[in-house]
């Protein structure tokens, strides 16, 4: 797992990690002992043996990196949900947090206090971006950028960006602010 270098102007105590992740390799004993029992039954719901390896490995790095902050065993940590689904440590002492994962990558986002968001986007050569960038983009950045594959790293800078839900989030490895309309 690597603490990611966030740019200057990032508020004051915002962590970014990324963890890279074996998608073929079995799941880890030690990352396999943190879950809850909810969470290893989510996990073994996947289909896929990929998905299951990122949902483990991602959420054992969590518990850790939050075992660290709040001096609780990862194991020990209790989770709840808010009303639209987003995870928070259940007795509100820790950090915020948020995860995002694609492909073989996974971001873990941390923050003092509020709230904090963290997305990440997996460019492929065969998606068809043109149908959404209507729903996605402002007029003006539909100008900027044609949604093809071959624009994908603008088209999900943009994506990425809309997908701000507070302030300050961490989109395509850049801090963005949040407005109608962003340059890409």
């Amino acid at each position: 797992m690597q603490r990611l270098q966030l740019a200057e102007g990032a508020p004051e105590g915002l962590e970014v990690w990324r963890l890279s992740l074996d998608l073929n390799a079995p799941v880890a004993d030690e990352d396999d002992r943190l879950l809850s029992r909810a969470e290893w039954q989510r996990a073994q719901r996947l289909r896929h043996h990929a998905d299951v390896v990122r949902a483990v490995a991602t959420r054992a790095a969590l518990r850790r990196l939050l075992s660290a902050r709040t001096g609780v065993a990862p194991e020990k940590l209790v989770f709840t949900q808010n009303a639209y689904g987003k995870p928070a440590l259940e007795n509100a002492d820790g950090p915020a947090f948020n995860v995002s994962h694609s492909g073989h990558v996974a971001l873990i986002a941390l923050a003092p206090g509020g709230a904090v968001g963290v997305d990440i986007e997996r460019c492929r050569p065969e998606a068809e971006l043109a149908p959404l960038q209507g729903l996605v983009l402002s007029p003006s950045e539909q100008l900027a950028t044609h949604a093809t594959a071959s624009h994908c790293p603008l088209w999900s800078a943009g994506w990425l960006k809309r997908r701000c839900s507070k302030p300050w989030a961490w989109a395509s490895l850049i801090i963005c602010r949040r407005s109608r309309s962003l340059p890409l």
